[in-house]
């Protein structure tokens, strides 16, 4: 079964704070990081029906975490949510998340869209 954990990687403290506080408002279980490392070897350790994916991580991006959940046969079914102030767009070699979320998102649109994909991801 597809666990309905939820993994925020947001490098801004503001924003992970806010997101983790939206998530336990929600009732779902959740774990935070603050860049592409950590949520790789987070992702890696297992246990998440979604990732809520800052697109600009610093000197990372979320494309490259992407990358590595789609190129990898136990995390390819991840849903991902990419947050961003930018306009949706494919990343590199086309990667495109599950669904694209702008910043400043608001909190029912961004419970919404994390059930909605841990719907998804859990298996009929």
């Amino acid at each position: 079964m597809v666990e309905r954990r939820v993994l925020v990687v947001e490098d801004s403290p503001d924003l992970r704070l806010l997101f983790a506080r939206v998530l336990r408002r929600g009732g779902l279980a959740h774990e935070v990081v603050a860049d592409a490392a950590s949520a790789i070897d987070a992702l890696e350790a297992g246990g998440y029906g979604v990732v809520l994916l800052d697109k600009g991580l610093g000197v990372s991006s979320g494309f490259d975490v992407l990358a590595h959940l789609r190129a990898h046969p136990h995390l390819r079914a991840t849903r991902v949510i990419m947050v961003s102030g930018d306009s949706p767009q494919a990343g590199p070699g086309g990667l495109e998340p599950d669904r694209y979320l702008m910043k400043p998102v608001g909190v029912d649109e961004l419970l919404s869209a994390v059930e909605a994909e841990l719907a998804l991801a859990e298996p009929a």
